[in-house]
């Protein structure tokens, strides 16, 4: 595969050097060398699992972008995400030695599309692999990765943008099925044979397609009101009894403001998700076997508000919510295309649930908790608290109040700390705190040229009450630490300050 891409590459560049003189093309990239410390993420207390983690990691990004007459562009990126310095090689070079610093890294298209105008018409096309983002990205934000989407677009009046959009969330091969315990009984490594039959097929078939509609109004100079809707159509997610999987079909809608009033820079949005998950009523309640429907909604928002004071300083705050399960249940948890939704009890069909985003999220609103040690369905702790820092928790079962304060003392030097109060939507346990603990994040760049930046950012997380369990007994939690009494200094539930820091040299070209 790695191969594959750089002859692509290859083969993009040789048709920029031969293209006509009438097309723009441009090459780029950027390249990241990190260094990182983190310490203590688990927020555990004593000196068997508090943890220090130091390496160098980097980056690489290749793109061409071609415009190629007017009212069409092409773009290909290529993109190693994140790679650690002097981690083992690939199996074919296993005979190298990892102290060598060899490293076989992998390269895949994070961008690959084609954006046209309709010839006769306003309107236009933007398909293929591509970044995608709904409002501030809280529900749905594929700038890490990229997805493959089609996008058509008009705006047929300046003040009007509307779109929709069709992502392929995601899409299993059944002839190829993952792992899935019982699902596997065929397998050759349980002592089966490797044939599947259509039934079989079926139920390895795993689509999550999206949907979505949005409308963008500028009522104002420099101020916009957005709207959108978005259906997912997810086929697989929730293996049940029989060999047959439930399907799920999730709604969400989003309300986006932005703009600037007198000096103040605002930004908002709201979320509204509603999940239907059809015929597992009685596997997922506890109810008999009637096939009835089993319901979850969930909500979240965020606005925020910036101003600036002069060129020297800006001071802003920022407030989020998102909801957690109710009933001090586990249930709820859903990510399209992964989707999970954990055993529960009770007699409702309908239910408050995590807000969940899609997959993993660019939403970020702290350096520490809501990427490494967070709360929710991507979290290695089930939701209670332990992350497993992939990003991908978003505002579940969170709320949050933030002071922001930048400084700009040079043209070349800017610098900026945040203050963040954060609690938990719901408890897991019946009387549990919602104190999550509070952070303190803090950064600095320095342009040393206009195009070379070094910058240093980090943070302290400080655990709250949330994590003291004192003995109570949630339903489905394994770990029986966690049920030790938190106030005890000697248990292993008492937990510690975490904290990290990561400086990065940045070039882009």
């Amino acid at each position: 595969m790695k191969k594959l891409l750089l002859v692509l590459f290859a083969g993009v560049m040789v048709m920029a050097m031969a293209a006509t003189a009438s097309a723009e093309i441009t090459v780029g990239g950027e390249i990241e060398v990190r260094y990182d410390l983190w310490d203590n993420l688990q927020l555990s207390h004593g000196t068997t699992t508090n943890m220090t983690q130091t390496f160098f990691d980097e980056r690489v990004i290749l793109n061409v972008d071609a415009k190629i007459t007017e009212g069409l562009e092409a773009f290909v990126e290529l993109d190693t995400e994140n790679q650690n310095w002097g981690l083992a090689p690939s199996p074919v070079l296993a005979t190298l030695p990892a102290y060598l610093n060899h490293e076989d890294g992998p390269m895949f298209v994070r961008q690959a599309w084609i954006n046209f105008m309709i010839p006769g018409l306003p309107v236009g096309m933007k398909i293929g692999h591509q970044p995608l983002a709904l409002g501030h990205g809280i529900w749905l934000d594929t700038h890490r990765a990229g997805s493959d989407a089609i996008l058509v677009y008009s705006k047929p009046m300046p003040e009007l943008l509307i779109a929709g959009a069709y992502v392929r969330g995601s899409q299993n091969v059944a002839s190829t099925p993952a792992n899935f315990g019982a699902f596997n009984r065929l397998n050759p490594a349980f002592g089966g044979t490797a044939v599947l039959t259509n039934f079989q097929a079926k139920a390895f078939d795993n689509e999550a397609n999206f949907y979505a509609v949005l409308a963008n109004y500028t009522f104002m100079e420099g101020n916009t009101v957005g709207l959108n809707f978005t259906y997912v159509n997810d086929n697989n997610s929730l293996p049940v009894a029989g060999f047959k999987g439930a399907a799920i079909h999730a709604y969400n809608t989003e309300l986006v403001l932005d703009g600037n009033v007198a000096g103040v820079t605002y930004k908002g949005e709201v979320n509204w998700l509603y999940v239907n998950t059809a015929n597992v009523g009685s596997i997922l309640k506890g109810l008999p076997a009637t096939g009835q429907d089993y319901i979850v909604s969930a909500w979240a928002a965020m606005l925020g508000a910036s101003y600036k004071i002069g060129n020297v300083a800006t001071v802003g705050m920022e407030v989020a919510y998102g909801t957690g399960n109710d009933d001090n249940q586990l249930n709820g948890f859903y990510n399209p295309g992964g989707a999970a939704f954990s055993t529960a009890t009770g007699p409702k069909f309908h239910d408050s649930a995590y807000y969940t985003p899609y997959n993993s999220t660019s939403y970020n609103y702290a350096f520490l908790y809501n990427d490494k040690i967070g709360q929710g369905p991507s979290g290695s702790g089930g939701g209670l608290g332990f992350g497993d820092g992939f990003g991908g928790f978003g505002l579940a079962n969170t709320g949050y109040v933030k002071v922001s304060v930048g400084l700009t003392p040079m043209e070349r030097l800017s610098a900026g700390m945040d203050f963040m109060y954060l609690r938990a939507s719901e408890t897991m346990i019946e009387g549990q705190s919602r104190d999550l603990g509070f952070e303190i994040d803090a950064n600095v760049a320095y342009k040393i040229y206009d195009n070379l930046t070094l910058s240093l950012n980090a943070g302290v997380f400080n655990p709250g009450a949330w994590y003291a369990f004192a003995g109570h007994s949630p339903a489905g939690v394994a770990n029986a630490k966690m049920l030790t009494d938190g106030t005890d200094p000697d248990s292993p539930l008492r937990r510690d300050v975490a904290w990290g820091m990561e400086t990065k040299l940045s070039v882009k070209f």
